[in-house]
């Protein structure tokens, strides 16, 4: 049985297959071309191809997930905000709109626009036109490739982000019963 190993590199996307060695004739050469490393079959490319575009659909569902998780964020923290200016007790209740403050800041930091890298098909047009299919294609699923560590990256930095914007937010909520309560006692 064949082994495959794969290499995916920038620098070359290879498929290496490693036939298991058969006994040769004396005085027969070996295949010197058996061990060099080859290109996919344009078959096996279309599979990553493939491969790469759904993953950066799934990718792109979770950034929209972010999105809203911010948008909810950002509307929680104006309802807790407006609760806690309504029912001014003390000033000490400043610290409880300023959490709150600061979990809208997040939310909406994590609701921007941000460029991203994408697989720019037009970047080098005359290049693809003129190349051979296996070239061209290959060259897309590269691109698609480093779009789709990007989107990666982005997606888990922005779950971060929405995370420490909650914490803050229910920070923010503990803190108002806690102010009454210090207020009543007459320790603040």
């Amino acid at each position: 049985m064949p082994s495959i190993s794969f290499n995916f590199t920038p620098a070359a996307l290879r498929l290496r297959v490693n036939e298991p060695e058969t006994p040769t004739e004396p005085g027969s050469d070996p295949d010197p071309a058996a061990d060099d490393e080859v290109n996919y079959p344009h078959e096996q490319l279309k599979l990553v191809h493939a491969e790469v575009t759904r993953q950066r659909t799934a990718v792109a569902t979770r950034l929209g997930s972010m999105h809203t998780r911010g948008v909810i964020l950002v509307t929680a923290s104006g309802l807790t905000t407006t609760v806690l200016a309504n029912s001014w007790i003390s000033g000490w209740q400043f610290i409880g709109v300023l959490l709150t403050l600061a979990a809208a800041i997040l939310g909406l930091w994590a609701v921007r626009p941000s460029k991203g890298i994408d697989a720019n098909v037009t970047l080098h047009l005359n290049e693809r036109l003129q190349a051979e299919p296996y070239e061209t294609e290959h060259s897309i699923v590269m691109d698609s490739i480093a779009g789709l560590k990007d989107d990666m990256e982005k997606v888990e930095l922005l779950g971060k982000q929405i995370v420490v914007g909650y914490g803050i937010l229910v920070a923010s909520w503990i803190a108002m019963p806690v102010m009454v309560v210090l207020v009543n006692a007459k320790i603040i």
